[in-house]
């Protein structure tokens, strides 16, 4: 069973008390026996809360082969020199359980997307120029013209960027077409919707620190609710 490794992020729930909740954090680095998380950020209220020492933690990540994955631990005290970092302690790989299923979260965003795909009839390529709706680690609802030959099954390449706080990633990949949903009003644009079936694990999790920096944004702004 794969370990949960630094730079990756991570949900941690915490199931009863005064802390009980969801919280988003990174992992800074990883020890013999300890794993070094940033401050966790609460879920609902966006705010940086240090968690006690003792508190109990359900820690929910996803191996490299994109595998939900979670284990149990505990917040330990802090003996290294960063005090910004929070200490959790690492599970044995025995103790790491596989999930069946992964939702992601999904927000609003407007990104520039080339959507590449072949004519099976005519083999003829297609460059297809879309903007996001919304995006998430599992795939994009993309806005695009009334006649963009898009069908619903359809296997297409992907190509887009993301600014990560002031860092500029392009993210590449292959994804399949789930709907194609045809606007009522003539001038208006359809829209699709589609999920990643090839996607590297590094640009899937720079996709969930960006939706994760824009939950943020959007939250501060009073633009999205906590559930």
């Amino acid at each position: 069973m794969s370990m949960p490794s630094a730079g990756q992020f991570v949900v941690l729930h915490v199931s009863e008390g005064i802390f009980k909740g969801h919280y988003h954090a990174q992992i800074r680095e990883i020890k013999k026996q300890w794993l070094l998380i940033d401050i966790p950020v609460n879920t609902e209220t966006q705010i940086f809360e240090p968690l006690p020492e003792g508190t109990k933690v359900t820690v929910h990540f996803s191996d490299a082969k994109d595998t939900p994955c979670e284990f149990d631990s505990i917040i330990e005290a802090n003996l290294f020199k960063d005090v910004h970092l929070q200490v959790i302690r690492k599970p044995e790989k025995e103790a790491i359980r596989r999930k069946q299923r992964r939702e992601y979260v999904r927000v609003p965003a407007s990104i520039s997307v080339e959507l590449v795909l072949m004519d099976l009839e005519t083999r003829k390529i297609h460059t297809i120029p879309s903007i996001t709706r919304d995006i998430s680690g599992g795939g994009l609802s993309l806005i695009i013209r009334r006649d963009s030959p898009v069908k619903t099954g359809d296997l297409a390449g992907f190509r887009f960027r993301l600014n990560v706080d002031g860092k500029i990633h392009e993210i590449i990949g292959k994804t399949r077409v789930l709907k194609v949903s045809k606007a009522s009003d003539p001038s208006a644009r359809n829209t699709c919707s589609l999920k990643f079936v090839e996607i590297s694990e590094t640009n899937r999790q720079t996709i969930i620190q960006y939706v994760y920096r824009r939950q943020i944004e959007l939250r501060e702004r009073g633009w999205l609710r906590s559930k």
